[in-house]
């Protein structure tokens, strides 16, 4: 989201309709005026979803480790809960310029 020529990477759960924000960091040298490239990765293991992004798709920066996994349990949310990994972007219902490119995703089961 930008905010005050500020881009603010958040990482956002919804349960029961409310949302809360769980991790968020601004990214130095974005702004509506200076538009630039971010790598974003997701992994997963036993503790949990790990979440990360980067100005490179090199380097990663750790935004939230051992991210809560039972919310995307079927036992959870009583039954099937949709896609389980997806990529998503949104301008939080306010008209923007900005996209969301996505080249590539890599799923690997381990």
């Amino acid at each position: 989201s930008v905010r005050q020529e500020q881009t603010i990477l958040t990482v956002t759960s919804v349960k029961n309709h409310m949302k809360t924000d769980l991790a968020r960091t601004e990214l130095n040298g974005f702004s509506k005026k200076m538009p630039g490239r971010i790598y974003l990765m997701v992994t997963g293991d036993e503790a949990g979803y790990h979440f990360y992004y980067g100005y490179d798709d090199q380097t990663p920066n750790l935004l939230l480790q051992d991210a809560d996994p039972t919310l995307l349990s079927s036992l959870t949310n009583e039954g099937f809960t949709g896609t389980y990994l997806g990529i998503y972007a949104t301008s939080n219902h306010c008209p923007s310029d900005n996209c969301a490119d996505f080249d590539w995703v890599i799923y690997e089961a381990e």
